[in-house]
């Protein structure tokens, strides 16, 4: 029974933190700010000045993908999210757009480049890290609250005003609540059986 309930708070614990990221960030497009951290503490990056803020962040269904605008961008040679390349979107005049996919904002996202600055010899490998702000997520093109979250109205009822309204509930963001009440209703299922079963055993 005590590796059964081990086991219930394990799941619980993996769930919850899908269930406050997708609940905290509604889908959309946003002006995210971040900063640039190294690997070891947090102090600043140099990486930090040549990366324009604040960042784009499209968030679909709990997760996220990034884009970025590097400076002086013949420098940055080597650029990998979470041991990914980041994917360029466009490039003119020194300057890129890059972006990449991230599961959670709300941890920080490592990052490998390699810089090269051909007029001062300079050649260096770097860990970074972003720092997401999620605190004050500026409104987007197309964020949620533009959006129709409970209802969907049909066709037929938009002609002639004569139909029921169809109300289509979004169901992305329940699935780990979803996910709790199972668990919720196992757990429950075990302990009662077997208190059950111990009442049992004292009647005989």
């Amino acid at each position: 029974m005590k590796r059964w309930i081990a086991f219930c708070i394990a799941i619980g614990l993996l769930i919850l933190p899908n269930a406050s990221f997708a609940a905290t960030i509604a889908d959309g497009t946003y002006d995210v700010g971040f900063r640039v951290l190294k690997e070891e503490n947090t102090e600043a990056s140099m990486a930090d000045d040549y990366l324009e803020k604040p960042a784009k962040v499209t968030v679909n269904n709990g997760k996220a993908t990034v884009q970025m605008v590097l400076k002086n961008s013949s420098w940055w040679k080597e650029f990998k999210v979470e041991g990914k390349d980041v994917r360029t979107v466009s490039e003119a005049d020194d300057v890129r757009v890059v972006e990449f996919d991230v599961a959670d904002l709300t941890q920080m996202v490592k990052a490998n480049i390699h810089v090269i600055v051909p007029d001062i010899n300079y050649d260096n490998h770097y860990v970074i890290r972003f720092d997401f702000d999620t605190s004050g997520l500026a409104k987007g093109e197309t964020s949620a609250s533009e959006s129709p979250e409970t209802s969907v109205v049909t066709s037929a009822e938009a002609s002639d005003g004569t139909e029921a309204e169809v109300v289509n509930p979004k169901t992305s963001d329940q699935t780990p609540i979803l996910a709790l009440i199972v668990l919720l209703i196992f757990s429950s299922y075990f302990l009662i059986k077997q208190y059950t079963n111990k009442i049992a055993q004292r009647g005989e």
